[in-house]
């Protein structure tokens, strides 16, 4: 019965009744709580099951780009090989796949990758997976590098990064199928978020540089939160590693670089006061060699009968030396910056608002 035609009220809906929380009044939390906007056009695609829409994915093997021919035979025939929970699916075609929603990020650098939501069957158990896609004329180079990372981190895969389900051909383009950050929803992260989830996405590349991988991009959009509080960091083109191997495209990284990313992710986040740590620790530097230069001055004036006073270089400086975060590349804070939420068509109003408040008494 309709509530009007009682002279009640209609019922809040649950993210009606999250708003009264009480919650912050932060960006993080004004994204989960935005309304769900009824997508017509997506939902007719969805019970779509025309065949002119669905194809075929096969399973690829990958090939690492090297101009040296006397290279390792091993390193030659390096691929993929799904593993773990998706071990079964070896050398199994994905049946009825479409890659139903462009998710690519605006952010990330233009590139002939693109990212989409999609749907399958393998082996008669329905599919829902995020695919990486390349146009198959492509030298692929950054594929290669990418899923030679994730091979390196495979321990980490579901937990801290995508949980690769595996490399597949479709009629035009080669795909990285991953497993959804949640079957429900994910958002990107933000410097607003409770400091629980900021301390999980630390923990998160704590693990990746424990595995000697350099992410080269660290920002926020390319951290996800998904629907259980869970982290997961993802795109990795731009990714070095510790004991590079250049067959498979792979750059070196230092473990100075390592460090210096992870004063970056934490400055980004604001994790502890991490910005007023790093602008602090410039300007004292600033100071130190103003005054440092000033006493060098004055002994030279002096002909050498003046003993400068020279301020010494903090221990700390010389593994982490101070940056102008301002200037320093990939540091700059964009105000402009919104995070975006990503929603699964398939599921309902009601699941996605039961979603949001689990999550919500997950972080509070």
């Amino acid at each position: 019965m309709d509530p009007r035609a009682t002279g009640h009220p209609p019922k809040p809906t649950l993210l009606q009744r999250l708003v009264n929380y009480g919650l912050p009044h932060t960006r993080f939390y004004k994204l989960l709580l935005e309304p769900r906007q009824a997508d017509k056009e997506l939902a007719t695609l969805l019970k779509s099951r025309k065949k002119k829409d669905l194809e075929c994915f096969k399973p690829q093997r990958v090939e690492p780009p090297t101009s040296n021919p006397d290279a390792a035979e091993g390193t030659l025939a390096e691929v993929w090989r799904s593993n773990g929970a998706w071990k079964w699916t070896r050398n199994l075609a994905i049946r009825g796949c479409r890659n139903i929603l462009n998710i690519s990020s605006p952010r990330n650098n233009p590139t002939t990758c693109k990212t989409f939501y999609g749907t399958g069957t393998i082996d008669d158990q329905d599919l829902e997976y995020v695919a990486k896609s390349w146009p198959r004329a492509s030298r692929l180079p950054e594929l290669v590098t990418e899923i030679s990372l994730y091979k390196r981190m495979r321990d980490l895969g579901g937990v801290y990064i995508p949980g690769i389900i595996g490399l597949y051909t479709g009629v035009d383009r080669i795909n990285m199928l991953m497993e959804l950050p949640h079957p429900h929803f994910w958002v990107e992260a933000s410097d607003d978020m409770p400091d629980v989830l900021k301390k999980r996405c630390i923990t998160c590349f704590e693990m990746i540089h424990a595995a000697g991988v350099l992410h080269g991009a660290p920002y926020l959009h390319n951290i996800f939160i998904g629907g259980d509080a869970r982290v997961i960091v993802t795109n990795f083109e731009q990714a070095k590693v510790i004991e590079a191997t250049p067959a498979l495209g792979q750059q070196e990284a230092t473990p100075n670089q390592l460090r210096l990313e992870m004063r970056q992710i934490k400055y980004l986040l604001n994790y502890d006061n991490a910005r007023e740590i790093e602008e602090q620790k410039w300007l004292l530097f600033k100071s130190r060699k103003e005054c440092n230069e000033k006493e060098l001055e004055l002994r030279k004036s002096r002909l050498g009968e003046y003993w400068p006073h020279f301020i010494v270089q903090p221990a700390d400086e010389i593994l982490d030396p101070p940056v102008d975060p301002r200037k320093q590349k990939g540091w700059k804070i964009d105000k402009t910056y919104f995070p975006r939420r990503y929603v699964n068509p398939t599921i309902s109003n009601e699941t996605f608002a039961s979603a949001v408040d689990k999550l919500i008494h997950e972080i509070r």
